[in-house]
């Protein structure tokens, strides 16, 4: 995160979200692991690798699941279900649940 948008995580672990296994139409394979953390306090990112990166957006977990646009594969598979995955992780399980639906992007 900090190389590719300029913002560090708390030293909160990690949280597993979702992991895709994927077939693209370019003959390859991939693996997507979505992970969750924390952000400091009035984190914003930035593009550091406009070269690769269009840019940053915030949507809601709604308008990427009803978006015409189209979709990376494994964004498309995270998205499918009516609730955010980590939603439905519960605190007693040692996990960090978030308040809110929003997901950060980036734009390639």
């Amino acid at each position: 995160l900090l190389e590719e948008a300029g913002v560090e995580l708390q030293s909160e672990p990690l949280t597993h979200v979702f992991t895709s296994n994927d077939r693209m139409k370019n003959n390859k394979h991939y693996i997507t692991i979505f992970m969750m953390g924390k952000l400091y306090p009035n984190a914003q990112p930035k593009n550091l690798e406009p070269e690769k990166c269009k840019g940053w957006v915030f949507r809601s977990w709604d308008e990427l699941r009803l978006s015409k646009d189209p979709l990376f594969p494994p964004l498309k598979a995270l998205v499918q279900p009516p609730t955010p995955p980590w939603k439905e992780t519960s605190p007693s399980q040692g996990s960090t649940c978030v308040a809110g639906d929003s997901v950060r992007l980036g734009i390639a």
